[in-house]
């Protein structure tokens, strides 16, 4: 048996070669995962260490907990903070606590965490230019804010603070010193003295950071940093805050707070689900592979059975060939693995440095792939293996015909797929029709039950993967069927196309787990990016609904000149612009209610439009009041058709309601003339802008910026940045589903190519039978070509039905309610039908190989072949 291992693997090595690459393909995936993951979390952690910078022991408020603390008094860090800086006035310790501000600059303004600089080792920011405020007039600001506000070095800004004693909101003049890069993700954050953050503080803030460090580093590890750790422990323990606060090292403490963020594993999670399935589309297409290698050895099998080998021996022998390959092929998969790790890292800036990007993959992730790929080879072995080694050898001894139809009916197998697949389908319609009508309730209720649409969410999940593991046992089952009837579509003159339909009926369970391979990475692809597409097509639906227009600018007191209206046409990336004529008045309900809302009190000086020709600028139909009805914005549903008053210096008119949907009160073009007066006439107050279709959000943000510039007195309305920062949002999703998804898709296009090879040898005397009989070399290569594309179609046909009707459920059960009671919207993106095109070519493409092999044979040749 010594020499067999070595003799089965050389003789097999053709026929291996893709085994290994499906097998490294998953390992590679598997790795690149949790190498992002890996990365995601150094991001976070960059991003979270801002304020905890140069700590080396970190006391914090737990999340959820409070502390008892009289007023005016210390809170616990910051006695503890006083405790230890009269023990060890050697150590560097600083408090922090929380304090935001509203940093403006004319008609700018940003919302803002405000840090106080002391020592400089707890300096969170980078400096991107200028210097560190030094004087408690100055304040450092973050990248995004200056941005925001269009200032640079030595501009002024205000800054709007809260004043605890007396309770009023106070605005000051600082010079900007500095500023500094913005984090990704992070709240923005500026920085002033601490004697200036102190003053607005007031006398005792209550601290929720106590950062600790020594000179030398020594409480960065060892003796010295456990004593500092419990030695703080013991502080709070006196001063009764224990169960409220955290202490812990640096690194222990960033750990903590990444996994508060991304929920512990849940991130890991999500990302492992992707390579499982690479992973089970491999074993699936391994196991043909194998199933096929141990059938062409049934012979030699029966022989070493006839000379003494037991069935033992046999499966061992074989166990030995699969954990071979399998370490041959994670270890390529490691390889292919790391390299694309680093590469992603580094390449979207989850990463810092090339050493960073590779240094996230640790020694558990490699021993876990590499088990992995161990696992997935012996698991696709273990059926095949079992099911040789039973057979007696008088039985592997007796002539047998390879080619004939397998006759024998699965019927455990296709009544076990069965049941999965009308269960789990019949329960998940349930439970995605209970989730859909407790977030729509429609006229019954006014409120979502979101706990409970979560629970039937989960359910339909759950069941909608038992019906397509039912799917997939039934198409290993259908679609050698659905092929040979495709087949049959054909001309009967069409030899070669039904040679080629037969032949994907000749070994059905090699044909179906090819197909059931094909069918679960096009029933994912199509799945996510319909559901993506989908959910963006209602969002939007929903945003254009409530705010159709893409920006509108209005001046509350100086009306907007013809000149102001001609440069916002001019303004780069808007399409068109629409001005509103308005005049002031008074809307007040006639008969008040205190159950529904009325939005504008007594006496309240509104604007009143003109209804303009604005639907060539919406997004969604408007509503156009007649002579006689006023439109009122997002007006409460029992208020429509009340009557209303309004009021126009000594004109007065009633109406009657409307909801609309823009930001102004609208009037009918006669209602207005009536209302205006020799004090009182309608001037443009307003403008609407609809900007060009696919640009950024970079773009829509440098549009406001140029619009905001026009007039100093302009104020700005907009819901283009939520509909284009959403639409590149789910576009990322849609396409990180593609990149991800299409691994399982590249496994299973290596088992088309794998099953045509295995196929090719199986059938080499057939093969040369046909040649003999008139059948060139381009018609052999050609009926291959239709085999792999029968496969690909039957695979797509049933892919592309199950990827919609599980992304319809998906959106259905989803629990999230849009407002109003908006429709689902279900597209099917042209991307998805792309990615079907590509898997057929590929398909085909995946023939070309097996296809010139078998034609290269001659008839003579392939006849002498035993």
């Amino acid at each position: 048996m010594r020499g067999l291992l070595s003799a089965n693997l050389r003789a097999a090595k053709s026929s291996y070669v893709a085994t290994a690459l499906a097998i490294a393909l998953a390992v590679a995936f598997l790795l690149t995962c949790l190498g992002l993951a890996g990365g995601m979390k150094v991001k976070m952690a960059h991003n979270l260490a801002h304020n905890v910078t140069g700590a080396e022991i970190v006391a914090s408020i737990k999340p959820n907990s409070s502390v008892d603390v009289k007023e005016g008094q210390p809170g616990p860090l910051d006695l503890v903070a006083k405790d230890l800086s009269v023990a060890h006035r050697e150590w560097e310790i600083l408090t922090r606590s929380r304090f935001a501000a509203q940093i403006s600059k004319q008609n700018h303004s940003n919302h803002s965490e405000v840090l106080g600089l002391a020592q400089p080792r707890f300096d969170s920011g980078e400096l991107a230019k200028g210097t560190r405020p030094k004087a408690d007039t100055e304040i450092g600001l973050d990248a995004s804010i200056a941005k925001t506000l269009g200032v640079g070095i030595q501009d002024q800004v205000n800054v709007e603070t809260y004043d605890p004693k007396t309770e009023q909101t106070v605005t000051q003049n600082f010079t900007v010193a500095g500023i500094y890069k913005a984090l990704p993700g992070a709240f923005p954050t500026s920085y002033v003295t601490s004697a200036r953050l102190q003053e607005w503080q007031g006398k005792n803030p209550i601290s929720n950071l106590l950062l600790v460090a020594s000179p030398n580093g020594e409480l960065g590890g060892g003796a010295s940093q456990a004593q500092a750790l419990n030695e703080i422990r013991n502080l709070l323990a006196k001063h009764h805050a224990t169960e409220a606060i955290d202490v812990a090292t640096f690194n222990q403490y960033l750990s903590d707070q990444v996994d508060r963020m991304i929920g512990g594993n849940g991130l890991l999670v999500i990302l492992l689900v992707f390579p499982l399935l690479a992973g089970v589309t491999a074993i699936i297409v391994v196991s043909v592979t194998y199933s096929v290698l141990l059938t062409r050895r049934r012979r030699t099998l029966a022989l070493l059975r006839a000379v003494g080998a037991t069935k033992g021996q046999l499966r061992r022998l074989f166990l030995k060939e699969t954990l071979l390959v399998g370490a041959i092929s994670s270890l390529l998969g490691i390889g292919i693995g790391t390299l694309a790790t680093g590469i992603i890292n580094h390449e979207s800036d989850l990463t810092r440095t090339w050493g960073e990007s590779f240094g996230v993959i640790d020694w558990p992730m490699l021993l876990a792939c590499f088990l992995s790929g161990l696992i997935i080879s012996v698991l696709a072995g273990y059926a095949p293996a079992r099911q040789v080694s039973k057979v007696t050898p008088m039985q592997a001894l007796a002539e047998e015909d390879p080619y004939a139809v397998v006759q024998k009916r699965r019927i455990v197998k296709t009544g076990c797929g069965a049941f999965l697949f009308l269960a789990g389908t019949a329960i998940m319609v349930w439970a995605t029709m209970q989730s859909y009508h407790l977030m729509h309730p429609g006229e019954t209720s006014d409120t979502f039950n979101n706990s409970a649409a979560t629970m039937f969410f989960l359910l339909a999940m759950f069941s909608g993967a038992l019906s397509f593991l039912g799917l997939l046992l039934l198409t290993a089952v259908v679609l050698p069927y659905l092929t040979a009837a495709l087949g049959r579509l054909s001309p009967k003159n069409a030899m070669i196309w039904r040679l080629a339909a037969e032949n994907t009926r000749r070994n059905p369970r090699r044909t179906g787990a090819t197909g059931a391979a094909l069918t679960l990475g096009v029933t994912l692809v199509v799945m996510m990016l319909t559901g993506a597409a989908s959910m963006e097509a209602t969002a939007q639906y929903t945003i254009n609904t409530k705010k159709p227009l893409d920006f509108t600018l209005y001046s509350v007191d100086a009306p907007l000149t013809e000149d102001t209206i001609a440069r916002a046409e001019q303004v780069k990336n808007i399409e068109k612009v629409a001005p509103v004529p308005a005049l002031k008045g008074q809307v007040t309900l006639n008969k008040p209610s205190d159950k529904y809302y009325f939005p504008y009190e007594p006496n309240t000086t509104v604007l009143l439009a003109e209804d303009v020709a604005a639907d060539d600028i919406s997004r969604a139909p408007l509503t156009h009041p007649q002579p006689g009805q006023i439109v009122i914005p997002n007006l409460d549903k029992h208020l429509v058709g009340k009557t209303v008053t309004v009021t126009c210096g000594d004109k007065t008119l009633k109406f009657k309601t409307l909801s609309g949907n823009l930001s102004f009160v609208q009037l009918h073009p006669a209602d207005l003339a009536k209302l205006r007066s020799a004090d009182n006439l309608p001037y443009t107050q307003a403008f609407y802008a609809k900007i060009k279709d696919g640009i950024t959000s970079a773009e829509v943000e440098q549009i406001a910026s140029d619009l905001m510039a026009l007039n100093p007195e302009l104020r700005l309305e907009s819901e283009a940045f939520m509909r284009v920062m959403f639409t590149e949002m789910l576009q990322a999703i849609m396409w990180g589903a593609v990149a991800m998804l299409g691994v399982s898709v590249v496994v299973s296009l290596v088992g088309v190519a794998n099953t045509l090879g295995l196929s090719v040898l199986e059938r080499r005397r057939e093969n040369g039978l046909l040649r003999a009989l008139g059948l060139t070399r381009s018609m052999m290569r050609l009926m291959l070509t239709f085999e792999a594309f029968l496969l690909g179609v039957g695979g797509v046909v049933i892919g592309l039905l199950a990827g919609i009707g599980y992304a319809v459920a998906g959106i259905y059960a989803l629990p999230i309610g849009f407002e109003d009671d908006a429709p689902l919207v279900l597209v099917v993106p042209g991307l998805a039908w792309g990615a079907v095109a590509v898997v057929l070519v590929v398909a085909v493409l995946a023939s070309v190989w097996p296809a010139r092999s078998a034609a290269k044979v001659s008839p003579v040749e392939a006849l002498a072949h035993d």
